[in-house]
């Protein structure tokens, strides 16, 4: 039985990995410090459960000792708090990695997984983007790029300073949801509004950003099981999008959040959205695919999902 760390194992894709990997039978530990208000309550207790800080080292040696496999999903998502809270992604971002980094590197693990992020591309230059796309910051006053840049450096880190491992693999997860994955994110938010609108009996909708923008939405069971196959056959600092590879336009998504709620509402547009914002989202999920991955949950059963678990 392999021993698994996963540090950041509280937030939304974390704990549901935690499960998916005891479920297959690992043995699962978990490292939060419930800083975005997750605790265990919903993991199962045959997983070692640890509150702490990744920026505090001597806690990250402590919790890595034993393990086999080490995940880094320790992050802050959620685009406001991207500028709102741009210091403590920074913090968490560069400590919080390089203390992971420097004790594997004093202890050593068979394999380290890091999660990037589609955010670490900004706006692409290829659709269908490949992993060798490059990666950019176009303007590090705007906070926004605190959440891309700080997962550049975890790349960096994970490629040149982890080094007592037999293998170390990357994964650039792209609009993975599902139900209670926090209301920081496009589709809870936007059924959160929904649902205020069927209590109060307005009938506008607002959304922010473009109808045309685009994203490549993955339910997150799908998400667990492909960050699985990467984990047991990804090749030593190889790559991996983590996505569904179907684009789909917001208008589209609206729409089908609209009928699921079975409101009679309009959709109402903010075509500015966040400044920084992007307007594509498309990964090439070949490599992906190529490990045995397929999609399993379209768009329109994964968002009865998660409406049924807000009411």
């Amino acid at each position: 039985m392999k021993n698994v760390l996963i540090f950041g194992g509280t937030g939304f894709i974390g704990r549901n990995l935690c499960r998916y990997l005891l479920e297959c039978g690992y043995a699962v530990k978990s490292f939060d410090n419930n800083e975005r208000g997750h605790d265990n309550t919903d993991l199962p207790g045959s997983i070692e459960y640890i509150v702490g800080d990744i920026c505090e080292y001597d806690q990250v040696i402590k919790a890595i000792e034993g393990a086999d496999i080490v995940f880094n999903l320790a992050y802050i998502n959620g685009t406001k708090n991207f500028y709102s809270i741009p210091d403590r992604i920074l913090e968490i971002a560069a400590i919080g990695q390089l203390n992971v980094g420097k004790a594997i590197n004093k202890i050593g693990v068979e394999k380290f997984i890091y999660a990037s992020s589609s955010e670490a591309y900004q706006v692409p230059h290829n659709f269908p983007t490949p992993e060798s796309e490059s990666l950019k910051v176009p303007d590090p006053r705007n906070a926004r790029f605190s959440y891309g840049g700080g997962k550049i450096f975890g790349e960096l880190c994970t490629l040149h300073h982890v080094k007592n491992v037999t293998s170390k693999v990357i994964f650039r997860p792209h609009n993975i949801y599902g139900p209670e994955m926090g209301n920081d994110h496009v589709i809870p938010e936007l059924f959160k509004k929904l649902q205020l609108l069927s209590e109060t009996g307005h009938s506008t909708l607002d959304v922010i950003g473009s109808e045309h923008n685009t994203r490549s939405f993955m339910y997150i069971d799908d998400a667990v099981r492909a960050i699985k196959l990467i984990m047991e056959r990804g090749g030593n600092e190889e790559i991996f999008h983590i996505g569904s590879g179907i684009e789909t336009k917001i208008s589209d998504l609206v729409a089908s959040m609209i009928s699921i709620s079975k409101l009679h509402v309009n959709a109402s547009y903010n075509a500015d959205g966040h400044v920084g914002g992007v307007k594509r989202r498309l990964p090439d999920i070949s490599k992906l695919l190529a490990l045995g991955y397929q999609n399993s949950i379209d768009l329109d059963s994964g968002l009865a999902r998660v409406w049924e678990s807000i009411n």
